[in-house]
């Protein structure tokens, strides 16, 4: 039986250890030894889960499931005590819950995977999709608050989402010896029209500043 694989975090995303189970058929019989009819192995990678199943004439397939498409992760228990898993990609015959090893004692085996299977679903899935956007929404505003405050310090006004949506120049201005900080003064744009301008804080009278046009 595999050992659980420890979480790691890095960068805000959840990452997993590679897991591998060599064998997730039901016994032959359910109880009557291994499988020798068909060999089934399970592989969780980062991003997706490998299904490979080979039956006793060599035929083999296999199945590929990114975890943001796993559905419910479900665990039952039938009349007999036998643990079975079910979620997209991973079932039994018909369409039922597969019951890996031997039955009426397989419970810490379904457990594990499905625990393995719901963490990447969290972790990997839509929800750490989810997640992601929004560690990136933050980083975005945090780099807007470091350029909103180099701006400042350098006495240059922020260009306004409309004026750059038009693609307004910057130009240099030389602030009036009466000028205040808030005032607003009209100069001469490069074309020659009148720009109104506001005086930034911390702008001195006889100082430059850059605006835009």
């Amino acid at each position: 039986m595999s050992e659980s694989a420890p979480l790691q975090v890095t960068g805000g995303a959840q990452r997993f250890e590679h897991k591998h189970w060599p064998q997730v058929a039901p016994d032959c019989c359910g109880c009557c030894g291994p499988n020798c009819c068909e060999t089934m192995s399970l592989t969780l990678d980062e991003e997706e889960m490998i299904l490979r199943r080979t039956d006793c004439c060599g035929n083999s397939s296999e199945q590929k499931r990114p975890y943001a498409q796993l559905g419910n992760v479900e665990t039952s228990q039938d009349c007999c005590g036998t643990w079975s898993i079910k979620t997209d990609g991973l079932s039994g015959p018909e369409g039922g819950g597969l019951a890996p090893g031997t039955a009426c004692s397989n419970k810490q085996l379904v457990e594990e995977i499905a625990a393995e299977l719901q963490a990447r679903k969290i972790g990997r899935g839509n929800v750490g999709q989810i997640r992601e956007a929004e560690l990136m929404k933050q980083e975005v505003a945090l780099l807007h608050t470091k350029v909103d405050l180099i701006l400042q310090h350098l006495q240059i006004q922020p260009p306004q989402p409309e004026a750059m949506a038009r693609g307004a120049t910057m130009m240099q201005v030389t602030l009036p010896s009466d000028c205040a900080e808030g005032q607003q003064i009209t100069v001469a744009g490069p074309t020659g029209q009148n720009v109104v301008i506001t005086v930034p804080k911390g702008a001195s009278p006889g100082s430059t500043i850059t605006v835009q046009a």
